[in-house]
């Protein structure tokens, strides 16, 4: 019944539900759409993410602390915003990865528990210290997590507010508890380049 559009200029962008609740094992609806997805040629990148910046009420708040030196008691734990995301996160939303690693297609429930975080967070936490391979302990249960990588700051909650800790997490892997409802999907394709 007729052929698809013609996708024309620099980039276009889609925004869909991309979270199933679980049962054992997180799992991100829409990875069969964009597994397709990759499969365009002009598609340049595709994720899946829990939340979007500035969406309200996205996202969640996870609390955290260093897991060396005095550890403190979960009632007197920061909490920071924390993303559910999928591989090629940063590179379709233009966040850089300044130090460390992406998470890739290893990085599932079986796996290190493992964890990127913005660079006013790793100031904030380590001054000076260089976080990747460092563990934080997070949620109320303590989960050790290492730190991966370091990225760009996103004022993800109100543009107002300075930058501080964001935590960006695999979302098939076990780490943190998942949440559902309000997620998003964002593909970019630039076409004609």
């Amino acid at each position: 019944m007729g052929s698809a559009p013609k996708i024309s200029g620099s980039a276009r962008y889609v925004a869909a539900s991309a979270i199933s609740g679980y049962s054992q094992a997180p799992t991100f609806r829409g990875s069969k759409t964009l597994a397709a997805l990759h499969a365009i040629p002009t598609l340049q990148s595709a994720t899946i993410s829990g939340d979007i910046p500035l969406l309200a009420g996205a996202g969640s708040q996870t609390l955290y602390s260093r897991a060396d030196g005095e550890i403190l008691p979960v009632d007197k734990r920061t909490a920071a915003a924390s993303h559910d995301i999928a591989p090629d996160y940063f590179k379709t939303w233009g966040i850089p990865i300044l130090a460390g690693r992406d998470i890739d297609q290893h990085d599932v429930a079986d796996h290190q528990n493992v964890v990127l975080i913005s660079q006013a967070g790793a100031k904030k936490v380590f001054g000076n210290e260089n976080p990747i391979g460092k563990t934080l302990l997070v949620t109320s249960a303590s989960t050790p997590v290492e730190i991966i990588g370091v990225v760009g700051d996103v004022r993800s909650r109100k543009v107002a507010e300075p930058n501080d800790m964001e935590f960006y997490v695999p979302g098939l892997q076990e780490n943190f508890p998942y949440r559902g409802g309000g997620g998003a999907e964002r593909f970019k394709s630039r076409c004609g380049d």
